[in-house]
């Protein structure tokens, strides 16, 4: 029968995963309404705190402070190319 291959055909067609998206936010919006403020709040600020612990700023500081290096945005900065 491979009900696996049956639902991921029927979910390839927008038509279908359109139809899958609009009943999932409905439910998510009734969720959120049904919740007390102070809930939802919490559960937001939870989401947001275990996100942004797991971003890895690193990375991501260092690709900036390359690409201001490089186009010599600060002078203040460029005594840092010849680190490069």
């Amino acid at each position: 029968m491979r009900i696996g291959e049956r639902a991921a055909e029927w979910l390839s067609r927008p038509e279908n995963s359109q139809r899958i998206a609009v009943q999932l936010a409905t439910g998510v919006a009734r969720t959120l309404e049904a919740l007390p403020d102070e809930k939802i709040r919490g559960l937001i600020q939870q989401g947001a705190t275990d996100r942004i612990r797991a971003t890895r700023v690193a990375p991501v500081l260092g690709k900036t402070l390359a690409m201001v290096v490089e186009r010599g945005s600060d002078p203040r900065l460029r005594w840092t190319r010849a680190l490069m």
